[in-house]
């Protein structure tokens, strides 16, 4: 079964508590995520505390409303949510507990 995020538990920037779908209640660091972010980027909207903190899951993975904008089928451009792929956000933690120098 592929890593999965079930549940925000704590935000504390630029780290989210997080509990995955094995049970684990893990840490995952946008540290090294935001720091690469080029300031002209739609992820570059995460660098504000405020937004960071109105994080929210699906059950899968991690996601920020409306922060992105798509166009639509019909050409439109409408909001869309800002999300992280769950396999690289799996790359980025740590349990609960752990230790970091």
């Amino acid at each position: 079964m592929l890593p999965r995020i079930n549940e925000v538990l704590e935000v504390e920037f630029p780290k989210v508590k997080t509990r995955w779908n094995n049970q684990e209640v893990r840490w995952v660091n946008f540290s090294n995520i935001l720091s690469e972010i080029a300031a002209s980027s739609t992820f570059s909207q995460l660098l504000n505390k405020e937004t960071f903190a109105k994080v929210k899951t699906d059950g899968r993975t991690l996601y920020w409303d409306k922060l992105a904008l798509i166009q639509d089928y019909d050409g439109s451009i409408k909001p869309a949510s800002l999300d992280f792929c769950p396999d690289v956000l799996y790359q980025n933690i740590q349990l609960e507990g752990e230790i970091t120098a």
